[in-house]
């Protein structure tokens, strides 16, 4: 358990690096609106989904032994969770059985955030 919470102490600057760099990078490229509470919520929310997303691929790696498995179920895990965050298929369209996984789903979340701050509104 240590090891987990240490690691977590070194990656959050190291992904608040990098979502510093990518949101600069994003948010004026693509002409967001030129708002410094809206590039906050932007680069927070950047920040949250890849640091969650980690999260999540370190606890698919850590309930597999081989390392082929893990990477297979981590690239199947994304297509799902990209597919089921409401913006491929809109969430009336899911089949009944399957619209749990909107609630589990941190890019659904992250996506929810980001545009609603931004030009388009949820």
């Amino acid at each position: 358990m240590r090891y987990v919470a240490d690691q977590r102490v070194v990656d959050i600057p190291l992904t608040f690096f990098n979502s510093v760099v990518l949101s600069l990078l994003i948010y004026f490229l693509v002409r967001l609106q030129p708002s410094a509470e809206q590039y906050f919520i932007f680069l927070a929310t950047i920040t949250l989904v890849s640091i969650v997303m980690k999260t999540w691929f370190r606890a698919i790696a850590a309930a597999f032994a081989s390392q082929e498995a893990a990477q297979a179920l981590a690239g199947l895990s994304v297509l799902i969770l990209g597919i089921f965050s409401g913006y491929s298929i809109p969430r009336p369209s899911i089949v009944k059985g399957l619209r749990w996984i909107t609630y589990i789903n941190p890019l659904k979340y992250g996506c929810a955030i980001s545009l609603s701050f931004h030009e388009m509104r949820c």
